[in-house]
């Protein structure tokens, strides 16, 4: 399966309810943050990067949850790092693939929150950031039956976010570096 496929099979058509939901939630947010930049509470870049976060996260509770047919019992796998163990087990491509689009599945949130805070970060909060919307993600794919809890899912998103985090750090540097 290539990308576009996972994309369009992991992203179904959002709801008229969900479409309408995320305009106005876009429209309140962009909102407050054009008076907290006319108002100089924050810088031009802080405020985009705060939609695009809001825009991305959106997304992705849209695809990981709430777009998916939930099942009628929760389902859930606690054993940590069984999806490595599947992978050496029984050489699976598939199961790697999935691996690693859960690590690049919070990448961009990431590179985004030093720029959502207008300063430098510390990889733990890097971390913890992602541990906490992961988290998140697993969760409501538990109770409300859509999905797969997983703690290997954790991880991986959390690994994301913080090579995101990595990546954006060190091309600010680079940049920061060219311009001196």
């Amino acid at each position: 399966m290539d990308l576009y496929e996972i994309l369009i099979h992991q992203n179904p058509p959002w709801s008229s309810r969900e479409t309408v939901c995320f305009a106005v939630l876009l429209c309140l947010l962009f909102i407050t943050v054009a008076v907290l930049i006319r108002k100089r509470k924050l810088k031009g870049v802080q405020g985009t990067a705060i939609l695009l976060i809001y825009i991305f996260l959106f997304v992705v509770f849209a695809s990981t949850v709430f777009t998916r047919v939930p099942t009628s019992e929760a389902n859930y796998n606690l054993q940590l790092f069984w999806s490595y163990r599947y992978v050496l087990e029984n050489n699976s491509v598939g199961m790697l693939e999935e691996i690693l689009l859960n690590c690049v599945l919070l990448m961009p949130l990431g590179v985004l929150l030093p720029f959502a805070l207008g300063k430098p970060v510390s990889v733990w909060f890097a971390c913890l950031t992602g541990l906490v919307v992961s988290s998140c993600i697993e969760v409501c794919q538990l109770v409300f039956h859509r999905g797969l809890f997983e703690w290997d899912d954790i991880i991986h998103n959390t690994l994301g976010c913080v090579v995101g985090y990595v990546i954006a750090r060190r091309a600010c540097r680079y940049i920061a570096g060219r311009k001196n």
